[in-house]
């Protein structure tokens, strides 16, 4: 009988203090295994069930059905939408002070590192989020640049899901903007808009090869977010939630 040899090449290091290594090393061993082993299979799991969540999502079949009526909805956008969408398309037809790219993009003149927001969950990913994700395309994070002087003005990150509805036989695909975060020095230049609406287009242009997306969610962690989404439009499914959503018919058409 031969034994297939795997071939174990990667490593994580990890610097912990020493009375957390030793609360580890005394938790494998009331486990039966080797620290390296049990840390191990400890990240395994985790990292499998963040994402399982990250990729489907299961609902209660009330707010189901009430997701869907949402989605499945052909509202007109709303006026502010509208207005939006020609600021934006005119700051970008005059090639005005803001340039939008991809995370991988950016010039080394702009240190990710310097980049602040008032939500420090959202400072903190921008400036953590390993590169080897955004090739992966786990999360796509898209950076509003001032060209004057290279300064990071905001981001966006874009993540797809889909909702599982098994008692209904249904299961929608989402498009997430789960963070848009804006640098203090630049409020009031309408970055907050410029970035929605840039990530809008983007889905639209997505659509184009997967015509199965059924609406946009949004986080609405950070301050002022509530009254920034009504205004186009994005609704609630429970209130009790930081998640707001809109139908992809309602602005499909805002970029033909």
């Amino acid at each position: 009988m031969s034994i297939e040899s795997v071939q174990k090449d990667a490593r994580i290091s990890i610097r912990l203090e020493s009375h957390q290594k030793e609360i580890i090393d005394n938790a494998a061993e009331l486990n039966g295994q080797t620290t390296s082993a049990f840390i191990l299979d400890f990240l395994l799991e985790k990292a499998r069930d963040v994402v399982k969540d990250h990729q489907q999502t299961c609902m209660l079949l009330e707010d189901a059905k009430k997701l869907i009526e949402l989605l499945e909805q052909s509202e007109e956008p709303t006026h502010a939408l509208e207005l939006a969408r020609d600021r934006f398309q005119k700051k970008k037809f005059e090639n005005d002070v803001w340039a939008f790219m991809d995370l991988s993009k950016l010039p080394k003149t702009s240190n990710r590192k310097n980049f602040y927001c008032e939500f420090e969950p959202f400072q903190n990913f921008f400036r953590e989020y390993p590169s080897q994700f955004e090739q992966k395309s786990l999360t796509k994070v898209y950076v509003a640049l001032y060209k004057e002087d290279d300064l990071i003005g905001g981001y966006y990150s874009l993540n797809t899901t889909f909702f599982e509805f098994p008692n209904l036989k249904r299961k929608l695909k989402m498009l997430q903007i789960k963070r848009i975060a804006v640098d203090p020095r630049v409020i009031g230049m309408g970055v907050h808009e410029l970035l929605l609406l840039h990530a809008m287009e983007k889905i639209v242009s997505i659509s184009t090869y997967y015509n199965d997306i059924f609406g946009v969610e949004v986080s609405t962690q950070w301050r002022s977010a509530d009254k920034f989404y009504r205004q186009y439009g994005f609704k609630y499914l429970n209130e009790s939630e930081n998640k707001m959503y809109l139908s992809f018919k309602t602005f499909k058409n805002l970029f033909n």
